[in-house]
């Protein structure tokens, strides 16, 4: 495609969404110009575009950018959509059945297709690259056209999610739009072709439906049909996003319709009960142990943290340091290699991953796969391994959300990036305890404010207990901080706002 087509389609694209967004009823907002809509809309732009060429020209490791990995992954089933579209189909619907033929010809070319943990079974880099597949396919291969097309998709999740948690905003309407646009964060992950931004417009799309269909009780076929994909596709791009988001929800509609008093108890009790089925439901039909597949997600998260080369023959798994590269030796099968003789590395059965082993001056010269090759992440921080127990989790529950909460600290602020996000957990902070002297403390327990409560709380747990990385930690909770400003400002006396005059403009005109 040539330079200018690489511009003029995104361009193109941009001024479409504009002008839906001027038209349609769905992006109208009482109070607000539809032009300050779209000039946020217009900045969700140029973030994704930032995304890019920070991934691009200050972080030039082409292992560290997924939007250029996922890019490329689209790009290999996009052009077998366009050249031999049966082979493209299945690899988009997800057919491949162990096919030689599609292993050999596409999927052994892909970076992100294959990694080391499912979530739930279910792979959510294989959803965002068959999205951009498609986006490629709209936009003819022109790398911002599907920047244009993520802005747009999360900007309508967040006004999906707007339109929902609008009630409980009578005379605030402001405050409501400072928590879902403020994050600078989740505008910077969300304008990009990754994960975060399909999962803003589905669960976004999955709450506002919802409480249509619960609160409002609408059953027309939009709502339904909604209702259902956004169901689909939310479970598709981050599943546990989304398993996290049900008993939250579900307490919320229980106590609405059938006006349970004690609503902390019905939450708490729904989150059990919730927690419970999870369980059995992996116990006895799945055949899997979330608490050790919690485990082992955490203990390979280390690992890819820690940086270096990974190799594995039958149930022998093999690390060595990243810098040790000539220690291995690439042989004529693709992805295989063996080891230098005099190596030292370490080694662990594969399965169970225990009896970990340090091997010096190795005599090895089986053959390995390569695995992966990863260089350190550079904002990773010491975690310790949780093991199967209670207390493992209890002891580090503090530390988990903690983590979630103030990382990073001043002393790993080393990039640019990293300073930045520093600087907006302070004003988070400041946010969150600014508001503490305008809130009417005997709402702590309003529905609304424990729906957020719940969500964001088990989000931010599971966050810090897997999360060894600061950069995935600030990446991982970006879509999370709307609901937990939303929280926090619906218990804001509107009064006590209007009283204080350096920020009664946030109170609604009367």
């Amino acid at each position: 495609m040539t330079t200018v087509l690489n511009f003029l389609l995104p361009f193109l694209f941009a001024v479409l969404f504009l002008y839906i967004i001027g038209k349609a009823s769905f992006f109208k907002i009482t109070g607000i110009s539809t032009i300050w809509i779209q000039l946020f809309f217009s900045l969700k732009i140029l973030f994704g575009i930032a995304l890019t060429f920070v991934y691009t020209h200050l972080y030039t490791d082409p292992q560290t950018s997924d939007v250029l990995l996922y890019y490329n992954d689209g790009k290999i089933i996009a052009d077998a959509l366009r050249t031999r579209p049966l082979d493209g189909i299945r690899l988009l619907l997800g057919f491949q059945n162990n096919d030689y033929h599609l292993f050999e010809t596409y999927i052994s070319k892909m970076q992100r297709w294959s990694r080391v943990h499912d979530f739930f079974l279910i792979n959510d880099c294989r959803t965002i690259i068959r999205f951009d597949a498609i986006v490629q396919l709209i936009s003819f291969g022109a790398f911002h056209g599907g920047t244009v097309i993520m802005s747009f998709l999360s900007l309508t999740g967040l006004v999906a999610i707007f339109h929902a948690f609008r009630p409980f905003f009578a005379g605030k309407i402001k405050l409501l739009i400072l928590a879902l646009v403020f994050s600078p964060s989740l505008i910077f992950w969300s304008s990009a072709l990754l994960k975060e931004g399909l999962l803003i417009f589905a669960n976004g799309i999955f709450i506002f439906s919802s409480f249509r269909f619960f609160r409002e009780h609408k059953t027309d076929i939009k709502t339904l049909f909604f209702f259902s994909f956004s169901i689909f596709l939310s479970f598709l791009v981050k599943p546990y996003f989304f398993i996290l988001l049900l008993p939250a929800l579900f307490s919320f509609f229980l106590i609405k319709n059938w006006r349970f008093n004690y609503a902390v108890i019905v939450f708490l009790s729904v989150f059990l009960l919730f927690l419970i089925s999870v369980f059995t439901l992996c116990l006895f039909v799945l055949n899997l142990n979330p608490v050790k597949e919690l485990v082992r997600y955490q203990h390979d998260f280390i690992n890819v943290a820690k940086g270096g080369i990974f190799l594995y023959r039958d149930s022998t798994a093999v690390w060595m340091k990243y810098n040790d590269q000539m220690n291995i030796i690439k042989t004529a099968k693709k992805d295989t290699v063996i080891i230098r003789s005099g190596s030292t590395y370490l080694t662990w059965n594969s399965i169970s991953k225990t009896d970990t082993i340090e091997i010096t001056n190795s005599k090895d010269t089986a053959l390995y796969w390569l695995s992966a090759n990863i260089p350190p992440a550079g904002s990773a921080y010491l975690m310790p391994h949780l093991n199967y127990s209670f207390s493992s989790f209890i002891g580090y529950l503090p530390s988990a959300i903690g983590n979630v909460l103030f990382r990073p600290f001043p002393n790993e602020c080393k990039s640019l990036q990293q300073k930045i996000c520093f600087i907006e957990n302070l004003i988070f902070i400041f946010l969150i305890i600014g508001s503490l002297f305008f809130i009417s403390f005997h709402d702590v327990t309003n529905n609304f404010f424990l729906f957020t409560f719940f969500f964001v709380l088990t989000l931010f747990l599971i966050i810090g207990f897997t999360t060894p990385v600061v950069g995935a930690i600030v990446r991982y909770k970006a879509p999370a901080l709307p609901f937990l400003l939303a929280g926090i400002f619906s218990l804001v006396d509107v009064e006590k706002l209007r009283s204080t005059k350096l920020i009664k403009f946030m109170v609604d005109a009367s």
